[in-house]
Formats: C-alpha cells, structure tokens, sequence
C-alpha cells in the first residue's frame, strides 16, 4: 500500500466532527511515528481531510495492512433502529454508545479475521482506560485506540498457542498461522480475545434441534438484557452466558420476561457456522415479537450498501434470516468488559471456556448417533 494510501486511511477512520488542523496533524504524526515512518503526512490530504481526535469518544484506528473497506454504522444503526418502535433491538445506547464499524474482507478466507476486528472495536471503544488491553497496547496520543491488523492476530494466536491457550488448535494448525490463508472458528477467536486480555466465552448450538432453535431466544433475551446488564454487574462473559441460556431455556414463550432499564449499550456477538462468521449487532422481530432476523456487519458485504439502506429507512442487506441456521450448528462469542485477574486468565487459559445450549439434549443425541439411531436435526 502507497504511503499516502496509507495516510488517507488512517484520517478517514478518525472521528467525522471538524476541528482545527492542529490536532489532525498531532494525530498523524503520532501514527506514523508509531509505525517507524520517517516521512511526514501530506499537509495537503490534512487540510482536505480536517478530522481531529474527539476527548468525547474514542477514536478507532485499524492499523493498515491491506486495502479493507471501512464504514461507521454506529449512529445510523442507532437512528433507524429508533423508528422501528421496538421491533428491532440494537446493541448501541443513545446514552452510552459504542462504535460499531464494517469492515470489508478483500478476499474468501479472512471473515473470522475481520470479525474478530469487529467486535473487538465494539467492545474497545467503551473499555475502561485502566483495562489491560492498554497495558501492552497503549493508545497513542492518548486517544487513539489500536486494532490489530490480521497479520497482527495471526501473530498473537502463535503467542497464544505457546503460551498455552487452545492446545486443539495449535494442534491443528501445527503451531503456525502467520502469512496462511486460512479459515479460523469460533474458538480461535475467543483464544486470541482471551490472549488480548478480553474476556470472551463460546455458547454452541448444536447437534440437534433442542439446542439449535434455541439461537435466537438466546439473542433476543441477550440483547433485551433479561438476564440482567453485563456492564451494570460487572460479570464475566460465563456468567452472562450461563444466566442468559438459563433465563433463555426456562421460557416457552420468550417473548415473556423483564428487561433491565439501564442505559448501558450491550456489545456485539460474533456468530460463526460452517463456511463464514458475521458480528451480530441487534436482532428484528416479527409480529409474535419473536426473531425472525439478526441484524449482522457481514464481511462479505460491502459497507455503502449498509449504509445507503439505513439512511433509506431499511435494514436489508444487514438481514440475517434466523431460520437459515436452524438446520446447523452455529457458535456465539459472548464478551465483557471485566477486567480479569491473573487467576481467572489462567483458568480460562487451561479449562474449556465454552458451554453448550440445551446440553442434556446434545448429549442425548451424541449417543443415540452413535447407536446409529435416527437424530434429530
């Protein structure tokens, strides 16, 4: 990628707000200063640009590493989810909000990749500044947050894989990652969160119909928070698994139930099945008020579209309908903003911090398969 390809990317990934040249200027100087760069930003593509860093969020910043496509939905997601009086649930607050940013992935491998990214700026950008993320990865000027690059993770999961995280996968990918076009899952991702000081946990859905049809319910009291806020409580992301597939499998109708009336945003899911991943970031309902579509950051998608069909009052191409999945197994990422301890890294580290919806059910059809019954699917 060119040098000013470069500089225009990381301008067009600031805050939107004008501001004075002064501050775009500190904020290039310190990225490129950071990125070993000796020359300076062309102060032509500044004055154009005039972005500065806003002190009332934070500023996101994906380190470039290829040509990906960037888009910020937060406020329009926001807006349009407004109007739709209750029949879609949004993860961002108009009191609390976080940035929810699509990125493009340029190719046919990269998705948990660039959802990995997704989330992980959902979840950064209303991160407590003393959370360990910033240990290691300080933000620059103060408040520029970084995202890794894919390059970037590849790199950590080897990190992780030696320093003892997802044996399985090191196994499988023989310990090595790094410049390979290859597909990663669930699991990899909620190991790289974990390794970056975030407190992930995987819920599956799998096997058998029990458990697959429970995916939606489980997002819908998710996203409505009947489980209680995760922010509010400060729980860890187990225990917000654990409380909302509890509330979730304990309901017929899951339209049934209060939700907590804070004003905290709730933040994104990454959702994997067979073949692809998408960040979930709200949920659509039908007229029972049951879900009937996610509301997903696709990769594969293009961000304008996203775009041009919110500010045309429609979530089209950010529809996922629920009953394409009923017939597969799918994988949720349930994150939080805990702050963990040494102890509770290392115990996520060694056990296996993944739970399983309608288990007793899995476990039934496990072995009625191996019997070589008939299985529910």
């Amino acid at each position: 990628m060119s040098y000013r390809k470069q500089t225009n990317e990381v301008i067009n990934l600031c805050s939107d707000d004008e501001g004075d040249d002064t501050a775009a200027s500190s904020l290039i100087s310190s990225v490129l200063k950071h990125q070993g760069k000796e020359k300076r930003a062309d102060k032509e593509t500044i004055n154009n640009k005039r972005r500065r860093v806003s002190s009332a969020k934070p500023v996101i910043f994906l380190m470039p590493d290829d040509k990906v496509e960037t888009t910020d939905l937060s406020q329009l997601l926001l807006q349009h989810a407004l109007t739709m009086n209750d029949s879609a649930i949004i993860c961002n607050s108009a009191a609390h909000p976080l940035q929810l940013y699509h990125i493009r992935q340029q190719d046919h491998w990269s998705c948990g990749f660039r959802n990995l990214q997704m989330t992980l700026i959902g979840i950064l950008s209303i991160l407590p500044d003393d959370h360990e993320y910033f240990y290691d990865r300080p933000k620059l000027d103060g408040e520029l947050v970084k995202i890794p690059t894919l390059l970037n993770v590849q790199h950590l999961m080897e990190q992780a894989w030696l320093d003892g995280w997802d044996r399985n996968g090191a196994k499988h990918y023989q310990g090595m990652l790094a410049h390979k076009k290859v597909w990663i899952g669930a699991v990899e991702v909620a190991s790289a969160m974990g390794c970056l000081h975030i407190d992930a946990t995987v819920v599956q859905f799998i096997q058998c119909s029990a458990s697959r049809s429970l995916l939606g319910p489980f997002c819908y009291n998710y996203f409505r928070k009947r489980a209680g806020c995760n922010i509010c409580l400060s729980r860890s992301s187990r225990q917000c698994a654990v409380e909302t597939l509890r509330t979730t499998e304990s309901r017929d109708d899951h339209s049934i139930g209060v939700a907590c009336s804070c004003s905290c945003s709730v933040l994104p899911l990454y959702l994997q099945w067979e073949g692809h991943s998408v960040t979930i970031v709200g949920v659509e309902l039908n007229r029972e008020m049951l879900v009937s579509h996610f509301i997903v950051l696709d990769p594969m998608k293009c961000g304008q579209s996203f775009t041009k069909s919110l500010q045309q009052g429609h979530f089209n191409p950010l529809r996922k309908p629920v009953g394409s999945l009923l017939q597969r197994n799918s994988q949720l990422i349930v994150c939080s903003t805990k702050v963990m301890t040494n102890a509770e890294r290392e115990l996520m580290k060694q056990t296996k911090n993944c739970i399983t919806a309608a288990e007793r059910a899995v476990e039934l059809s496990h072995r009625t398969s191996k019997k070589g019954r008939v299985v529910d699917s």
